[in-house]
């Protein structure tokens, strides 16, 4: 496609709109590419290592940057500001070098902090989601046992036959007569003693 194409200096079309700040071409670029496409072409650098991103930080084009970055999901928000070009540097520090781009850098910085948070909080999202759901396991692994200890129990001390649809039935009524005839047995006693 022509939109790929890239010039002498390796410049593409959208590394132009975005060096004079044209954010209407940028999106219009943009919103005529799958996903895929727009991820290839921001992700794309001219012969000085600058994306577009780039150009339009270093010429202090906030409005432009915004564009660029509200294309992305989070995790590709963060990739594209942490690309750094052949002076060492990423769009961030493209736009601080430059004495009047206090506003592009302050926006790229909240891009950055932005992205980062929404990228950690759908890590821990799905962390907590893993946890519940061992946590789901184990309390199913605790009723299989303690279903299988009470059986066994009844099964030694009683000598009798519980099905797991009745032994919670059958342990209620065995403690509670239990229960209620030994208390009546230690108060026998207790009244024999007197």
């Amino acid at each position: 496609k022509l939109i790929f194409m890239q010039n002498n200096a390796g410049n593409t079309a959208i590394h132009k709109a975005a060096h004079f700040g044209n954010k209407e071409t940028v999106k219009t670029l943009l919103d005529n590419l799958t996903p895929e496409q727009q991820l290839k072409l921001l992700f794309m650098q001219n012969n000085a290592g600058n994306t577009a991103n780039h150009e339009a930080a270093h010429f202090g084009n906030t409005e432009t940057v915004k564009t660029l970055l509200d294309k992305l999901p989070p995790e590709q928000q963060l990739k594209l500001l942490a690309v750094h070009n052949d002076k060492g540097m990423t769009s961030s520090q493209e736009a601080a070098r430059i004495f009047g781009n206090e506003n592009t850098k302050t926006t790229l910085e909240q891009y950055q902090i932005e992205a980062d948070y929404r990228v950690k909080f759908r890590e821990f999202a799905q962390f907590t989601l893993s946890l519940n759901r061992i946590r789901s396991k184990l309390i199913c692994l605790i009723d299989v046992m303690l279903s299988y200890s009470f059986q066994t129990f009844f099964k030694e001390i009683y000598s009798i036959q519980i099905t797991p649809i009745d032994s919670h039935q059958v342990f209620h009524n065995r403690f509670h007569t239990n229960f209620i005839d030994g208390i009546s047995t230690a108060n026998m006693s207790i009244l024999a003693l007197r």
